[in-house]
């Protein structure tokens, strides 16, 4: 998950700035979920004390809001800040591909299909596009409000903090496992995205040998073949992420009722006071919500990866030699050797041979 996670920030280039803005408003955002916290706790302590009066009920209803109104302002300027980085990351990297293809030899063109340059610019950066947004602001909102969150109820009791800890970490674990068994199959459902553009571009082009030749009918196979593929893969992925999910559930369940009958077995042995016991058994309810956020967002995680590493590729491949010698060829011949041509199963040209002489 980390490396995934340093992968994508890399690959943010010049927008890593927004991202550490989002990170820095995501722990605000943690602090104001505190405060909305406090607040319960204050209402909790007049009512346990017999405080009789609106005062009480003021003061809470002005520090929830308080701490809603914090939270609303941070989570919105953190938001912003990871959807901007996530769609303009996407754009340079447009725009970087687009330069480099200027200087690749034009021989790349006629040995690669061509519909997996479209797809990588298409379908693979519009993926990063919609999916990096969302997995950042789930990712981190997540996990910072839950730090902050964790380090709250470490101060108020170590007891309920430690229990807090190993459940996280559990869960943490189990989304770890998950983004690395996904790391089999979301290259296949990238591939299998890039090979549906290829396959429908591919046809688009042969329609007018698909009309001469009255192919109608024959040319979509390879189209079908393609939806399948890509059919298979995104259903592979999704079977792969059922059991993870379940057991995240699980973890997170067995977690908020740990906290729970902690807080009443503390109560009964006199070492929590009664306005501690109910605070904690409402935050129980809510402590998890947003671990469990971040790993929806683990479960995409080696997707936009993938993704990235897609979009990468074209950068990768050799320039021209600006600086090469100016080369003269001595001979001019054309020649054919060996050469067979089929339309799909109906074979045209079988093992043809000849030459034409230069200048005839």
């Amino acid at each position: 998950m980390i490396k995934a996670f340093k992968e994508m920030l890399k690959f943010s280039g010049t927008e890593l700035v927004n991202i550490n803005k989002s990170i820095l408003f995501g722990v605000v955002v943690g602090i104001g979920r505190m405060i909305e916290m406090a607040g319960i706790y204050f209402i909790i302590t007049s009512i346990i004390n017999a405080v009789i009066g609106k005062a009480p009920a003021l003061q809470s209803f002005l520090i929830v809001l308080a701490g809603v109104i914090v939270a609303c302002f941070a989570k919105g300027y953190s938001q912003l800040e990871q959807t901007h980085a996530g769609y303009f990351m996407s754009a340079n990297k447009r725009i970087a591909i687009a330069d480099h293809i200027k200087t690749i030899p034009m021989g790349y063109f006629n040995e690669n299909s061509l519909g997996e340059l479209v797809g990588t610019m298409t379908t693979v950066i519009e993926n990063i596009e919609t999916l990096a947004p969302m997995v950042m602001v789930r990712l981190m909102d997540g996990l910072i409000t839950s730090f902050v969150m964790l380090t709250c109820v470490f101060i108020f009791d170590f007891r309920f903090g430690i229990t807090m800890l190993i459940v996280e970490c559990l869960y943490l674990l189990i989304s770890s496992m998950m983004e690395k068994k996904s790391q089999s199959v979301a290259p296949m459902r990238q591939d299998s995205e890039v090979k549906l553009v290829s396959a429908v571009l591919e046809w688009v082009q042969g329609m007018s040998v698909v009309k001469s030749f009255n192919l109608t009918g024959r040319g979509d196979r390879a189209i079908a073949e393609a939806l399948e593929y890509n059919r298979n893969s995104n259903t592979k992925l999704e079977g792969l992420f059922v059991p993870y999910t379940i057991a995240q559930k699980i973890v997170l369940q067995i977690g908020t009722f740990a906290l729970i009958l902690e807080s009443v077995m503390f109560y009964l042995e006199g070492t929590l006071s009664l306005a501690y016991t109910l605070m904690m058994i409402i935050m129980s309810f809510m402590v998890f919500a947003h671990i469990g956020s971040a790993g929806s967002a683990m479960a995409i995680l080696r997707l936009l990866t993938s993704s990235m590493e897609k979009a990468n590729k074209p950068e990768s491949i050799a320039k021209m030699d600006e600086a090469g010698e100016t080369y003269e060829s001595q001979k001019h011949d054309i020649e054919f050797k060996n050469v067979n041509f089929s339309y799909e199963k109906k074979q045209v040209l079988s093992d043809i041979s000849f030459s034409i002489q230069d200048k005839t």
